[in-house]
Parts: C-alpha cells; sequence; structure tokens
C-alpha cells in the first residue's frame, strides 16, 4: 500500500473503531492496512463539516488512491489471484466511472473469492462468519455489520437510487439505479476490508497449526522424533 499505510498502529488503533461506529452503518469500515491519514480525514471531516462532506473525503480516495492498490488485494490469497482479469476489469471499469458493470462485478468477486477462501459458502450468505481474528476490522463489528447491511433482502423493484450496495437487490435485478459513486466506492472498499481478512486469518491459522504439531512432539516425549526400526533386511530405518 502507501507509506501512509500503517496497519494495526498509531493513532489507527484509537481512530478505527471511532471510524466503524460513525460509517458502518453508511457502508464504509476500518480494515489493517486502510490508510491511517484517510481514517484521521475522515474522522476531522465528520466532526467539522458532517457525514456528507466526511464521505466524499472517502469517495474522493477510492475513485483516486484505490485503483492503484490492486496488487494488494490479488496478493492476498489465492481466492483472489485466480480471478486476476476479473478484479483488474473491475477496477479499470471502476476508475473510468463505468459503475454499472464495477458494481455487479465486484460482488461477483467478493462472494466467489470468500466461497474459495473458506469452502463453504459466499461472503454474503449466513453460513460465513466474519471472525476478528486479533485485526482492527472485528473491533466494533464494522465488517460483519457491512455483510448483513449488504446483504438485506429487497423484494420490490425499486427505481430510486440507492447509495449502499444491497448484493440481492443489484444482482436479482430489484435495485435498478445503482450505478453511482457511492455505491461502487463502498463495493471497492469492502473488497480490501477482506483482503486483509483473508491475510489476518491464514497467518492466524497457520500460527494454530504449528502451535497444535508443538504439542504433538511435546506429547510425544523426548528423543520420539529419532525412534528408528529394523527393515526387514536387518538394517535399522528411521521411522
Amino acid at each position: 500500500m502507501t507509506e501512509e499505510t500503517c496497519g494495526c498502529c498509531g493513532s489507527l488503533i484509537k481512530e478505527g473503531p471511532v471510524f466503524n461506529q460513525r460509517f458502518a452503518d453508511y457502508g464504509w469500515c476500518a480494515y489493517d492496512t486502510i490508510s491511517e491519514e484517510l481514517v484521521h480525514r475522515a474522522n476531522q471531516t465528520f466532526e467539522e463539516e458532517g457525514m456528507e462532506a466526511a464521505q466524499r473525503v472517502l469517495i474522493e480516495y477510492y475513485k483516486t488512491e484505490a485503483p492503484k492498490q490492486v496488487e494488494h488485494i490479488l496478493n492476498a490469497s489465492p481466492s483472489f489471484a485466480m480471478r486476476e482479469g476479473m478484479i483488474r476489469q473491475c477496477f479499470e471499469d471502476h476508475a473510468e466511472g463505468r459503475y454499472y458493470a464495477s458494481v455487479p462485478l465486484s460482488l461477483i468477486i467478493i462472494d466467489g473469492a470468500v466461497n474459495d477462501y473458506t469452502r463453504k459458502k459466499g461472503f454474503f450468505t449466513a453460513a460465513t462468519t466474519v471472525d476478528p481474528w486479533d485485526c482492527l476490522v472485528g473491533c466494533t463489528e464494522g465488517l460483519s455489520k457491512l455483510k448483513f447491511q449488504f446483504n438485506q433482502n429487497r423484494l420490490k423493484t425499486n427505481t430510486e437510487p440507492i447509495y449502499i450496495p444491497y448484493r440481492n437487490g443489484i444482482l436479482h435485478g430489484r435495485d435498478i439505479n445503482y450505478g453511482n459513486e457511492y455505491v461502487s466506492c463502498k463495493c471497492i472498499a469492502l473488497m480490501f476490508a477482506i483482503a486483509d481478512w483473508m491475510v489476518r486469518r491464514s497467518a492466524r491459522e497457520e500460527l494454530e497449526r504449528e502451535e497444535l504439531q508443538k504439542g504433538e512432539l511435546r506429547e510425544a516425549g523426548p528423543g520420539q522424533g529419532n525412534r528408528a526400526e529394523k527393515g526387514k533386511d536387518g538394517r535399522t530405518c528411521p521411522l
């Protein structure tokens, strides 16, 4: 990411949860590698000028800076890497303002990547839980709130503009007027949040596997890794 990206450090630890409390209901959430300066500016603008002005700060960032950081998503997980063509096309459509294309493509990428990553269901299904895994994303359950919010049932056809990426309404053709910068930027931001969630969860699972292996070795007792047995030819062979 950029030089201003700082992960879970500095003022981000303090301002990230505040950001989630303020902006999650509007379709934004903090994540590990979000720009620390962006979070600060959004919070400060909210305090000084209100929600609409603060959202403009976020939109300008995800329109201009986020498309330059597509490699971060591609490197987060093989589940994203295998969709490189789709992801690059999505970011190109987003950068060029082709929001009627970028929004559904974002949602398809997110659902499929999470499906492959969890080996269960897509991001928007009830069976998929977004555990915090010691990361900023889960401090105030921002990502979980977005998952619930974006997955609301949309049972009637709506011709009015929407500003939240309602997955069911968009992909099922009920929310017709979704093609705007608000919806597309929130989809792009969600993709970054999920990428960070995958990175942190994979690291945690790897650590748990290592701890399990160490525990098994301790239970086996000293010298168990050097045991030997005799083969059929009478020679001693390591187990």
